[in-house]
């Protein structure tokens, strides 16, 4: 919890010195700077203008990054993020996104997303499992769970905003691209 770590300057010395004793990660990004990658992570999180920040004062969008900055100190195979993207602005979040996108296909790294935001799951994920009352409901492409072949408000989930539109429109459309496509073709049939 970075809100509750203390002073920016005493968790640097404290890292630094479990950094010594070979007790912890490199380094929590965000708070200590510019030691290994993690200085690059914390910059691309945007967060390396904030080093010398008391936590207290981070924003909460601010806190969830630094809290996956923190993560990727200890070099995972696999990050496990619940709901990351709360509490970010549509600038952040599609910063987050493209960040944790990056991750995988360059790092190789693993990426579990637990969401509500289905706009993000559409865009981002490459597979979607759904859960209700703790029976798996659905294992499949988000391409697949919003093209319209399954009532995912039924499931407790809400379409994207695409395929939402689509459907109050008579027809369905997983992404934007499709929507749009098939709106233009809709528009010259009318």
């Amino acid at each position: 919890n970075p809100s509750s770590k203390g002073r920016a300057d005493y968790l640097q010395k404290a890292v630094r010195i479990l950094l010594q004793n070979g007790k912890a990660p490199q380094t929590i990004c965000g708070i200590v700077r510019n030691i290994g990658r993690e200085g690059q992570a914390a910059s691309l999180l945007t967060l390396a203008e904030l080093a010398g920040t008391y936590p207290r004062l981070l924003s909460f969008g601010q806190k969830r990054r630094l809290g996956v900055a923190s993560a990727l100190a200890l070099n995972p195979r696999t990050l496990i993020l619940d709901e990351i993207t709360n509490g970010q602005d549509a600038i952040e979040k599609e910063r987050m996104m493209q960040y944790l996108k990056t991750l995988n296909e360059e790092k190789g790294i693993t990426i579990v997303l637990i969401s509500h935001d289905m706009d993000v799951v559409r865009r981002y994920a490459k597979r979607a499992i759904v859960l209700k009352d703790g029976d798996l409901v659905y294992d499949g492409t988000p391409t697949a769970l919003f093209g319209g072949a399954y009532d995912v408000e039924e499931w407790g989930l809400r379409r994207p905003t695409a395929a939402a539109l689509a459907g109050s429109l008579g027809f369905t459309a997983a992404t934007p691209e499709e929507f749009c496509r098939l709106l233009v073709r809709k528009g010259a049939e009318d």
